[in-house]
């Protein structure tokens, strides 16, 4: 759809309707580029994120000469997809709050097996997870000295580590 049929349409529900169908194709890659294979959100998942995303931001989008629908609408789409993914991807099996109690004077099987993570794989578990209160994604990168997409993959890795051992 152009640029003049998408003002054209814009008035109405229905247009509305007719123009997110029509941005139904840049939806779709949007979801593609975000989906990780193997991860919990898949495209599918994304298509529909992006498309509820676009659908509630239409109502606001007021039609200006030479600029397309989807110039608007695609900040919302990629953030919606953007927090899906962040949050699909977040550990939530483990339960921070709980630590074992410890009873004797050794450490628990919970402490050895964190022992015996490589260092920074363990600072990121300390950080993200155990400490109180918790540090964020940001400030245990600058810690680390890495950036915050590493940081992810080290607090994953911990986490299989730590299920396998």
């Amino acid at each position: 759809m152009t640029t003049d049929e998408e003002h054209e349409h814009a008035g109405t529900p229905a247009g509305r309707r007719l123009v997110l169908d029509s941005l139904l194709p840049f939806i779709e890659r949007a979801a593609h580029r975000y989906s990780q294979p193997g991860k919990v959100c898949e495209p599918g998942d994304l298509v529909s994120i992006g498309y509820m995303a676009a659908a509630r931001k239409i109502e606001h989008w007021q039609p200006r000469p030479g600029v397309p629908c989807w110039a608007y609408l695609k900040p919302f789409v990629r953030s919606a997809m953007s927090k899906a993914v962040r949050d699909a991807n977040t550990p939530t099996d483990y339960d921070p709050e709980f630590l074992p109690c410890q009873f004797d004077d050794g450490p628990t099987e919970y402490e050895r097996k964190l022992a015996k993570l490589p260092e920074a794989q363990r600072r990121v578990v300390e950080m993200r997870l155990i400490q109180t209160p918790r540090a964020t994604e940001r400030e245990t990168a600058k810690a680390l000295g890495v950036n915050v997409r590493e940081t992810r993959r080290l607090l994953w890795q911990a986490l299989e580590t730590l299920k396998t051992l």
